[in-house]
């Protein structure tokens, strides 16, 4: 019994064969083993899984708040709304004593949809302070990513279409429930124990319809800048001759010039204001300023130009 772990390792591809699955890499190696789990937020694939979840821009602040007026006994709190885009509340120690960290998130959003991701924050921010009006400034922010599936259930089991790799995605930003279950559900898949809840998570059960379709309805109208435009520290998709060129001015006021066609499945990217990075709306691949992949389903760089 045991395990290996591969740093700076870069999955590509997998083939199943002989009772078994090759994880191909980047660098053309191969890693064989009995089955495969991908467990990596998006699958890191063209389609199947891809068309069933999409991609979602979280955001959460903390702000300072004496202790006294959020809990009257020092304990911990959990609050939650059902408002689309939700809000969730929580309580943590402030490393001032008699004070506490309200941290509030929410206002989700398609990746890639939105102009001005800063607007998000000062919403959640005002948001708290009218609900709790000893809430001061805005101390931490912070964004992440999550996918939702067409049925709000997460996909956890077996890959549609394959014999022993399997796939947990779509988690509704519940990751810390769902990465319980799918730990307990794949284990059994894999070896060949019975598990009740298989029917239920299944990611071959039928579902609400596709998300790309969506997506491609959805894609916001592009206004595209000029380079001379951009300000050192800024990034943007702009126009040079007839193609959309994703640029980054840094703050030297050096020019990067990367095509802004994802790699995945040739969505156009959009700059993100606040992550500093190029997001695509169709699957939510995420890139540096100067093209590196972040997130995927891409799994390689913006193209330079």
């Amino acid at each position: 019994m045991g395990g290996e772990i591969y740093e700076k390792t870069r999955y590509m591809n997998y083939q199943e064969e002989n009772g078994g699955v090759t994880a191909i890499l980047d660098n053309d190696k191969k890693i064989q083993a009995e089955a495969l789990a991908m467990a990596t937020n998006v699958p890191l694939q063209k389609l199947v899984m891809i068309e069933r979840v999409e991609a979602f821009r979280t955001y959460a602040v903390a702000l300072k708040i004496p202790t006294s007026s959020v809990s009257s006994d020092g304990e911990e709190a959990l609050w939650w709304d059902l408002g689309d885009p939700y809000h969730y509340v929580r309580v943590t120690p402030h490393k001032q004593e008699g004070y506490s960290l309200l941290v509030v998130g929410g206002k989700d959003e398609k990746v890639g949809q939105h102009e001005d991701y800063e607007e998000r924050f000062k919403r959640l921010g005002s948001w708290a302070r009218e609900r709790w009006t000893a809430a001061g400034e805005v101390e931490y922010k912070w964004s992440g990513q999550v996918l939702d599936s067409s049925d709000g259930i997460a996909y956890i089991g077996r890959n549609p279409g394959t014999n022993d790799v399997y796939v947990h995605t779509g988690d509704n930003g519940d990751g810390l429930t769902y990465a319980a279950i799918g730990g307990l559900l794949i284990t059994d898949l894999i070896l060949g124990k019975e598990n009740s809840w298989a029917h239920k998570f299944s990611p071959s059960r039928q579902h609400s319809g596709s998300h790309l379709k969506q997506a491609l309805k959805t894609l916001p109208d592009m206004t595209l800048k000029d380079i001379e435009d951009l300000v050192p520290g800024e990034g943007d998709v702009v126009r040079e001759g007839l193609s959309p060129i994703a640029v980054y001015k840094d703050e030297s006021g050096g020019i990067h010039k990367m095509t802004a066609v994802c790699p995945h499945l040739k969505g156009i990217v959009a700059w993100n204001t606040a992550e500093k990075s190029f997001d695509c709306p169709v699957h939510g691949s995420r890139f540096t300023c100067k093209g590196e992949v972040v997130n995927g389903p891409a799994k390689g760089p913006l193209k330079p130009k």
